[in-house]
């Protein structure tokens, strides 16, 4: 028999006779072997007659459990993605196979999905959070296809819940003004200031170094942010190590990096703090206690305590979360009737950032901004 037209042999210890026959390759990557089986030479070989036909009509496909499938792909994706975006894609997956991790992968419905979105919502997760769980199952489902594995049609276009409108409240700018001011009276309160009035991110206010800062010329640089990575480092992420768990990586989005320009009264600000701030091995501008990077849940506490001591909270008395003060700086640019296209510039926002040098060069409407948030907050 040529390749593909199977093999047929009688076992002696077991009495039967045998027939097998390739089957394209395996999720592993290895060949797949179909196996049929029956007492006589002409069962086995009208079985194999069919297995063939079944092959080349496309119904013999690999069907795993919903949990075999995704075991192997989040492990493909280990050496793709940032760990913590892994650590993100594990726990949305986890709770899929809560639920149907032993269901064969082909017999999953787009309606199951569905239904277990919004089982997921009644349960009290966020609908933002669902919706994004659903787009990781989606893009798990959508690569099992591309392995040849026959998922039910409706799968690939079934319907995410809808986000809900962004809670996100923009701080008031009477306590806007508080804040800094309360920031102005503690070492290192600069770090707010960046925060309210130029909208870094987290990650990338705590990963600034003094070599990013150009307090001569007026200008800051973002072109790291720092996070606690664990797990495997994929391949292609450019980063720099400081200590145990923590490294800067590049940020968000290619927008991401961006030059700002600062106000007199920020460099000012930032000269002091140089001056008084503790030295550490990598010239991060913030560090802990201990000299160490600041972990980003020491830096949550140190943002609710500023507005403790600044007697500031929602109507709700609740405290703003860290990135209500990324959404604030933004209101205040446009309150303040900066352009759209230059707070985008300014806050590193995708899509706009080079339009607006392009039109804007030497960062003049940048600074012309930030000037106008000052005056307008009375900093």
């Amino acid at each position: 028999m040529g390749y593909g037209d199977g093999s047929v042999y009688f076992s002696e210890t077991r009495g039967l006779w045998f027939a097998a026959v390739e089957d394209g390759w395996s999720m592993n990557g290895k060949r797949r072997r179909r196996v049929v089986s029956s007492k006589t030479r002409a069962g086995v070989k009208a079985k194999l007659e069919k297995l063939k036909r079944d092959i080349a009509a496309g119904s013999t496909g690999s069907n795993p459990t919903v949990k075999e499938y995704s075991d192997l792909w989040l492990k493909q994706k280990q050496y793709s993605i940032k760990p913590n975006t892994y650590d993100g894609f594990r726990r949305c997956i986890t709770i899929l196979n809560s639920l149907i991790g032993k269901k064969r992968i082909t017999e999953v419905t787009g309606r199951e999905l569905e239904n277990i979105g919004y089982r997921q919502l009644s349960e009290g997760l966020s609908a933002s959070y669902v919706q994004l769980m659903q787009s990781i199952w989606a893009m798990m489902f959508g690569d099992a296809a591309r392995d040849g594995i026959a998922l039910r049609p409706d799968v690939a276009g079934f319907r995410k819940v809808k986000r809900e409108k962004s809670r996100r409240a923009s701080i008031p700018r009477e306590d806007v003004g508080k804040l800094l001011e309360q920031a102005r009276k503690i070492p290192g309160g600069v770090r707010w200031g960046i925060a309210l009035t130029l909208g870094l991110r987290q990650g990338e206010a705590l990963g600034l170094r003094w070599e990013d800062i150009d307090l001569d010329a007026g200008v800051l640089t973002v072109s790291w942010q720092l996070q606690g990575l664990t797990g495997r480092m994929p391949s292609g992420i450019e980063t720099i190590p400081l200590m145990g768990k923590y490294y800067l990586t590049r940020p968000k989005t290619g927008s991401g990096e961006r030059v700002i320009p600062l106000t007199g009264s920020m460099v000012a600000w930032l000269r002091e703090w140089e001056a008084i701030a503790p030295k550490n091995p990598w010239g991060l501008v913030f560090q802990s206690a201990r000299g160490k990077p600041v972990p980003a849940e020491i830096d949550r506490m140190g943002w609710k305590d500023l507005q403790a001591a600044a007697g500031v909270a929602r109507p709700n008395g609740k405290p703003y979360i860290l990135h209500e003060a990324r959404h604030t700086a933004a209101t205040l640019m446009l309150e303040a009737g900066v352009l759209p296209v230059t707070v985008a510039a300014i806050m590193g926002h995708s899509g706009t950032r080079m339009q607006a040098v392009y039109q804007h060069p030497g960062h003049r409407l940048e600074l012309e901004a930030l000037t106008k948030v000052e005056g307008l907050i009375g900093s």
